[in-house]
């Protein structure tokens, strides 16, 4: 049996000038709408993908300001219960933990309508706020940590682990980092704390966080970690010399399901060999990843990483070329395919040095970007600050809400169904496949070519939210 190719259907997007465009850019899709202003990261929970940071506003909406969500399914924005345009505060960073709370932390004051300092518990089920009280602590420290922001947040657990900038206290070893015992409703110190700016944390497989940040050491006993370090609930460790030179800060840490860990950032060492701003550490040393990432503005490094489920690590941040000897041209974004060899992806995103990817996150082999953005090929001040990358899709037409079509099929809306048409040859058999995840494929029909186009119908509202064809003859 022979498949037709797989590619996505629907109304023509295609850009008006494509001068600049490359061969890989159809496995991009942009026109999702997206926020006006910066976004910074994005967390999925559930079936959707929560996306927070500095904007005015999604798709033009006031009310979903610095955090709404994207559905998986309908492909669309949503917004968050309690956000709307009086919201003022960046939101920086987020977790989910097993039941499918989120774990939000950023600038706010309050959120939802709660008093929360800097961090606070969203239930996407009962659709509430709850600050992180502690009625042990003076008032200024009871519900979150007053000075700075929080820029990284973690589970563990029974833990919430916050870290950020500052966090005022009299006590140092309470500044930069903190963890909250959900049982007890207590904010802890965490090992004596650490001496600068945490930028991420990250949960390992068993229990153990990872810190990255421009920390050099604990504050309490002066333990050198140079801008990385685990934390496996009683001490520090460092990871062999950690990172250092240039910037000497490690913006994002990824894992990947053998427990690697990926880090990203700006600088120019990793355990003592020279970095360009990506290096990798596994089993107990730091590989620079053949030269890693280089080039960019001021701002020039990486700032948001993912691993796809094939082990893709993908990367993006402001930067122009591999650190490599012959320089592959890179714009923003690249994927590490473990081959050895930093790949670009299409044109990339962005063509201005204002413009930066902020924020990577991966869902099976879909990968979604965003930041402040416009296509590789278009002009700068054509804005779109959240885009979607699959290799094996080609996003050429597309109708989103309606995946895995194959480029023959033609769709329209009839109420709340849609009616799918596909050409066909005699002598051949056609099925019609569905799928709910891209991953288990299920035959729902057969058909045999009379050189008509066969139809059938399909609810909107359906599990199956993926179809392809295939062909046999």
């Amino acid at each position: 049996m022979k498949a037709l190719s797989l590619t996505a259907l629907l109304p023509l997007l295609l850009a008006t000038s494509l001068q600049s465009q490359t061969e890989d850019d159809r496995h991009w899709f942009y026109d999702y709408g997206g926020p006006d202003g910066e976004a910074f990261e994005m967390q999925r929970a559930g079936n959707y993908l929560y996306t927070f940071g500095g904007f005015l506003s999604l798709e033009g909406d006031a009310h979903k300001k610095n955090l709404g969500r994207f559905n998986l399914t309908s492909e669309t924005w949503e917004g968050v219960p309690g956000i709307d345009r009086n919201f003022s505060n960046f939101v920086r960073c987020a977790t989910v933990d097993q039941n499918g709370n989120l774990w939000f932390g950023g600038d706010f004051v309050t959120i939802g309508g709660v008093a929360a300092l800097k961090v606070a518990k969203f239930d996407p089920r009962t659709e509430t706020w709850s600050a992180l009280e502690d009625p042990t602590l003076p008032s200024s420290d009871s519900i979150g940590p007053s000075g700075g922001g929080v820029r990284a947040i973690t589970r563990a657990g029974d833990y919430v682990y916050i870290g950020g900038f500052i966090f005022n206290h009299e006590d140092k070893a309470w500044r930069y980092i903190r963890r909250y015992h959900i049982p007890t409703q207590r904010w802890e110190t965490v090992g004596g704390g650490l001496n600068d700016t945490v930028d991420d944390l990250e949960t390992d497989a068993n229990g153990n966080v990872y810190a990255s940040g421009s920390f050099t050491a604990t504050v309490t006993d002066g333990k050198p970690l140079a801008g990385v370090a685990k934390w496996d609930g009683q001490s520090w460790e460092a990871l062999g010399a950690g990172i250092t030179g240039g910037a000497a800060v490690v913006r994002d840490l990824v894992l990947d399901a053998e427990g690697n860990l990926y880090a990203g950032g700006q600088f120019t060492n990793a355990g003592g060999k020279p970095a360009n701003n990506v290096a990798l550490w596994s089993d107990g040393t730091w590989d620079v990843m053949n030269g890693g990432i280089i080039g960019g503005g001021n701002v020039g490094g990486i700032y948001g990483m993912a691993v796809d489920s094939k082990g893709r690590l993908y990367v993006g941040g402001d930067f122009d070329a591999a650190g490599t000897s012959d320089q592959e041209p890179l714009n923003k974004v690249a994927v590490w395919d473990g081959s050895g060899q930093w790949q670009a992806l299409g044109s990339g995103l962005g063509l201005s040095t204002t413009q930066i990817v902020n924020g990577v996150h991966a869902i099976g082999e879909d990968v979604y970007f965003t930041g402040v953005f416009s296509k590789g090929y278009e002009r700068p001040n054509t804005k779109k600050n959240f885009a979607l990358w699959n290799p094996n899709i080609d996003f050429t037409d597309y109708l989103p809400g309606v995946r895995g079509l194959d480029l023959g099929l033609r769709v329209t809306r009839e109420g709340n169904d849609y009616k799918v048409s596909h050409p066909t040859i005699s002598g051949q058999t056609y099925y019609l496949e569905s799928s709910a995840d891209m991953v288990n494929w299920s035959t729902s029909n057969s058909f045999n070519g009379n050189n008509r186009d066969l139809i059938w119908t399909f609810p909107s509202n359906g599990s199956q939210h993926y179809f392809r064809v295939k062909v046999e003859g």
